[in-house]
C-alpha cells in the first residue's frame, strides 16, 4: 500500500488530492469499541468496505435516525457481523483510523411496520450519489469476496476458490472506482491496483502492463453516467434512464 500511494500517483492516485475528504459519517475503529464519527470536512484516509448484505433474515445492523447519537457513542462489538468485525480488525491492521461501511454510515429506513423517516429517506438519496467518489478517494477497499453474507467474515478458512463478491451488481462500480484493493478471497488474500497486483502465492508481485490499464477510462465513463443516477433518484421513467446510461457508456 505504501509502494502505492508513493509510486503509483499518476496511476493510482485518487480522485482528489491525498489525504481525501471524509465521508459524511465514517467508524472511528481507534476507538474501542469502534464508534461513528462525523466527518464534517476532515482530510484523513480512510477504508472502505465492499461486501454482500446476503438474501437471509440476519440483515446488517443499521444506523438510523433513532439510533444515531447511540452509534456515535459507541457500536458495541459483538453487535457487529463477522464481516464487520474482520473489516475493522483489517483496517486497524493497516494503520488506518477510519472505515466507511454502508449500513453503518448511511442512514437506513426503520423496520418495516414502522412510523414513515423522511431524514433517512433523504439522507440515502443524497449518500448513494456520493458511493462513487467515497469509493474513488478510499486509501484501500476492502473486499469480503468470499462471504455471501455478512455472518461470514472476511478471514476464511482456506479451500476451493468461490468469490460470491463479484456476482454483485454495485461490486462493478466499486471494484472500478478504488485505486486499491485488499481482497479477502477463499483460498488467498490478494492485492491490487492499476499498476501492480500480488498474492499469497506471489508475494513479491508483478507490475501489469501499460495495455492492462483500461479501469481509469472506465473510471470516466462511470462517472458520465452519475446524472442517469440523479434521475433515477428524481423518479424519471425506467426507459429515459437506461437510454442516458446507454449513451454515457
Amino acid at each position: 500500500m505504501e509502494k502505492c500511494l508513493q509510486e503509483h500517483k499518476a496511476v493510482c492516485g485518487a480522485v482528489s488530492n491525498f489525504p481525501p475528504t471524509l465521508p459524511k459519517r465514517v467508524i472511528n475503529v481507534a476507538s474501542d469499541p469502534p464508534s461513528l464519527y462525523i466527518g464534517s470536512g476532515k482530510r484523513c484516509p480512510y477504508a472502505i468496505l465492499s461486501h454482500c448484505w446476503g438474501r437471509n433474515k440476519l440483515k446488517p445492523i443499521r444506523t438510523t435516525s433513532d439510533n444515531l447519537s447511540d452509534r456515535c457513542k459507541a457500536i458495541p462489538w459483538d453487535i457487529m457481523p463477522k464481516t464487520y468485525q474482520d473489516a475493522v480488525t483489517a483496517t486497524r491492521g493497516l494503520n488506518i483510523k477510519y472505515l466507511w461501511i454502508d449500513s453503518l454510515c448511511i442512514l437506513q429506513k426503520r423496520k418495516s411496520g414502522g412510523p414513515s423517516d423522511p431524514d433517512s429517506t433523504k439522507d440515502w438519496l443524497e449518500e448513494s450519489l456520493k458511493m462513487e467518489d467515497y469509493y474513488g478517494n478510499a486509501t484501500i477497499t476492502i473486499e469480503a469476496s468470499y462471504a455471501t453474507d455478512d455472518t461470514i467474515g472476511c478471514f476464511a478458512k482456506r479451500g476451493p476458490p468461490n468469490a460470491p463478491l463479484n456476482r454483485r451488481a454495485w461490486c462493478l462500480q466499486e471494484s472500478t472506482m478504488s485505486a486499491r484493493i485488499l481482497s479477502f478471497e477463499a483460498e488467498q488474500m490478494t492485492w491490487q491496483c492499476f499498476c501492480f497486483q500480488a498474492n499469497e502465492l506471489v508475494p513479491g508481485g508483478q507490475s501489469l502492463p501499460l495495455d492492462y490499464v483500461w479501469i481509469p477510462p472506465l473510471r470516466d465513463m462511470i462517472a458520465k453516467s452519475r446524472g442517469a443516477a440523479i434521475d433515477y433518484v428524481q423518479g424519471f421513467k425506467k426507459n429515459m434512464i437506461w437510454d442516458a446510461w446507454r449513451k454515457a457508456l
